[in-house]
């Protein structure tokens, strides 16, 4: 089974990580030498240096050349030109500049909240990775020394990726009566006079839950040191934000701390090598303060991006024709790269159903889902163990059969919302259950709710495409009883029909039917109804004409930020120190 996922990176792409270079190319990089030498200057007021080049660079600049980890010249001035652009678009919305069209972006109480609570999520997530890796590296060691318990850590932060509840697609216009009618839920204030845009706050909104770093008030902060605020904001992160795992001792670490206490330590630690050469504080406390305040520069700079990019787009306005015209052209453009190459069209099928714009005449293909209740890592560790002394002749097929099957007996799918736990067979009975009687509409909207609380696939958790399965068999790249399950629930012809329990190498799964993929011409006789019908995943509510909004939303921003960018540096003086980034990656 082909699981995926949907990522959207900005055009202001912006690593988050931590300054760390192990597996990076560079040659014996002295950080004393190079740390901190400015690469780019705009103005003579902005600048970009090697250390914020390499971070760059190394976490997305070079994804957009060679995927790969070795500098080219060309990833090295385009990943500057990036950061440099981002800095002055940032300014120019900090200030505001009437003359070149640029309001001033104000963020509101909840902005700022959830940059800063972006910064505990972060440093929250990096802790938990460092465990998760002391634990194998110990071989999950226990607090009682006990090798029968279940180190849950990394099942845990795993599980993290589906919790998240359904959200409906928010469209910025809908159809309504042949036409297309703008919608503003996201309302932005535009004071012409003092130029400025802000974003109404919602009730609930204003709380102040995470601006806060040190745990006192502005006024108790204005007299105390960096080392002072420091102290402060590292025991106000251990008190209040820090998600530690493991409150308990270790007993098998010489340091008699738990795994949370050794990775808190690590990642401090790490941060701390990463500043070598900078001639910087070495207490903890100051090393944490400055990753915090670098990491919230970060998240406040996406927040204002943000603000501006849905003020714009709240403001653009996109007409029939445009739309029209551009699923056409995306349709058609595909058409020419499918037409020629069907294997590589059954691929994007099934892989990339996302991106496809193009649907071929024939229906020939038709869209499921399911729910998918996975081994656990340790019970996956053991059907290893035991395919392993089958093989080597040490247990009989008998005794292997029999420890499989109380393996598979114990698989259990635990409710989120309550923490009820149930076999596999006892989630189909009460699945079945509830669906008994209902409409299509009912079932599908039953189904959707158990994905929600019991699926452990994350590429189908408000996922944007359902999966594509081809009626023919010799298409398929998926799972092969996943598909051929697939195939006998279509056969009933009525949407919502679902499987029994499917068992495939991923797992346990229950697949729902959810009806015939129904091509969309491309010869120029679409209509805006045709797009509006055409539901990408019928568990979720974005169409195909959604999609194509967006896409020249994003389109259109695009083109205004460059040409904003444009404008604002038009007669400025940048200054690109060529012969330093040549040294670093040399």
């Amino acid at each position: 089974m082909k699981f995926f996922s949907k990522t959207i990176m900005s055009v202001f792409a912006v690593c988050i990580m931590a300054f760390s270079f192990a597996g990076c190319s560079l040659i014996e990089l002295n950080t004393a030498k190079f740390y901190d030498q400015k690469v780019a200057l705009y103005n003579n007021e902005i600048s970009v240096n090697t250390r914020e080049l390499i971070n760059g660079y190394y976490n997305f600049g070079n994804a957009n050349f060679d995927n790969s980890s070795t500098p080219t010249l060309q990833g090295v001035e385009s990943t500057i030109e990036q950061l440099l652009n981002r800095k002055i678009l940032v300014e120019a919305l900090e200030k505001g500049d009437k003359e070149n069209g640029v309001p001033q972006v104000k963020l509101t109480t909840a902005q700022f909240n959830a940059a800063w609570q972006s910064v505990y999520d972060y440093i929250n997530e990096e802790v938990t990775t460092l465990e998760n890796e002391l634990r194998d590296d110990e071989n999950d060691p226990f607090v009682d020394g006990s090798e029968g318990e279940e180190d849950t850590t990394t099942e845990e932060s795993e599980e993290d990726a589906y919790k998240a509840e359904y959200t409906p697609y928010k469209p910025t216009y809908k159809y309504e009566n042949g036409e297309l009618v703008k919608v503003n839920e996201t309302s932005y204030i535009y004071d012409k006079t003092e130029n400025t845009i802000t974003k109404q706050e919602k009730p609930g909104e204003v709380e102040n839950v995470s601006i806060d770093i040190y745990g006192i008030s502005n006024d108790e902060l204005e007299n105390k040191t960096f080392a002072q605020k420091a102290k402060l904001a590292y025991e106000n992160f251990v008190k209040n934000y820090w998600e530690a795992t493991d409150s308990e001792r270790d007993v098998n670490s010489s340091s008699n701390t738990s795994y949370s206490d050794r990775a808190l330590s690590k990642y401090i630690n790490n941060l701390q090598q990463a500043e070598n050469g900078l001639n910087k504080s070495t207490v903890k406390e100051e090393i944490f303060l400055r990753e915090v305040e670098r990491l919230y520069e970060v998240y406040y700079e996406n927040q204002l991006l943000t603000a501006y990019q849905e003020y714009y787009t709240m403001n653009d306005t996109i007409t029939k024709e445009m739309v029209l015209s551009r699923y056409t052209s995306l349709a058609k453009a595909q058409q020419e790269l499918y037409s020629a190459n069907t294997s590589a069209y059954v691929s994007a099928m099934q892989n990339n159903a996302a991106s496809m714009y193009y649907q071929s005449g024939s229906s020939d293909w038709f869209k499921v889902s399911h729910i998918l209740i996975s081994y656990s890592d340790t019970q996956s560790s053991m059907l290893d163990n035991l395919e392993t002394q089958l093989s080597a002749g040490k247990i009989s097929l008998e005794r292997y059969n029999a420890e499989v099957q109380k393996i598979k007996d114990n698989v259990v799918a635990t409710d989120r919302e309550t923490g009820d736990t149930y076999s596999v067979s006892q989630l189909l009975e009460k699945l079945q259950g509830e669906l008994y009687g209902k409409d299509s509409y009912t079932k599908l909207a039953i189904f959707k709710d158990y994905i929600y609380r019991f699926n452990m696939d994350g590429g189908v958790t408000n996922a944007e495409a359902c999966y594509y399965i081809p009626t023919d068999s010799a298409n398929d790249q998926m799972v092969e009883e996943f598909a051929d399950a697939s195939r006998e629930i279509r056969k009933s012809g009525q949407v919502g029909t679902i499987s029994g329990i499917v068992e495939s190498e991923h797992g346990f799964h229950i697949i729902i039917y959810l009806g015939e993929r129904t091509p969309l011409p491309v010869d120029g006789t679409i209509s805006l109804l045709d797009l509006d019908n055409f539901l990408l995943n019928p568990l979720n509510n974005k169409t195909m004409l959604d999609k194509v909004i967006e896409q020249i939303s994003i389109s259109n921003y695009s083109a205004h930020e460059s040409s904003l960018l444009s404008q604002i540096k038009s007669g400025k003086e940048i200054v690109y120190y060529r012969s330093v980034y040549e040294n670093l990656f040399s």
